[in-house]
Formats: structure tokens, sequence, C-alpha cells
């Protein structure tokens, strides 16, 4: 007996109509987040870093992981932070304390 393939191609289309609502949804920046995003990529850019990720907030400081593109993924030495306030107001996390506690404190 031959397998009806268009029943898993429908599915499978669903799952992706799906996945592409779901991340318009979540994944639409604010204006407020894409200024800090910008504070954060400027400050970053003065040490050569290329790549910025929210992580998510410590101590009501947006949190940034920065580093180099060609060095992501890279599982040496402790990640550095670029913290944004509500005044977009950027600074590198501190090390070791700050860098310490943001690492406890974000998830994984």
């Amino acid at each position: 007996m031959a397998h009806d393939f268009s029943m898993s191609m429908n599915y499978a289309k669903m799952a992706d109509e799906v996945t592409e609502a779901v991340f318009k949804k979540e994944y639409k920046m604010r204006k407020e987040d894409e200024k800090e995003l910008e504070v954060a990529k400027k400050l970053a850019a003065t040490e050569g870093f290329d790549y910025v990720e929210r992580m998510g907030e410590w101590k009501g400081l947006a949190v940034y992981y920065v580093c180099e593109k060609e060095l992501l993924g890279a599982t040496y030495g402790y990640p550095t932070y670029v913290l944004v306030g509500t005044n977009d107001k950027a600074r590198f996390a501190q090390f070791p304390i700050e860098v310490g506690s943001i690492m406890r404190t974000l998830p994984e």
C-alpha cells in the first residue's frame, strides 16, 4: 500500500504557518527595545564586538551578551555583557562581581 504524503505535507504546512505566526507575535520588537539594542551595539562596537544578543534583565538593567561573530559559541573564558538602563545609558558589566552574578541569575 502506497503512503499518502499529502496528509504529511498538510501537517508540515500547518506547522510552518503556526511557527511563523508565533514568531511574528513574540519577536516583534518594540521601538524602545530597538533603541536599547542600538545603544548596546554602539558600545559593543567600541571594543570590536560585532555580535549582540539580549539575554534578559539583571537588577533592572537589560543584559546583552556581546562577542565577535567568529568566536560565537566558543566555550573559554568569561562572557562579556553590556548593561543598558532605562535611560539608554550603556556600560560593560564589571568583572568578576557583576559578570558572576549575571551568570548565576540568567537562564542558560
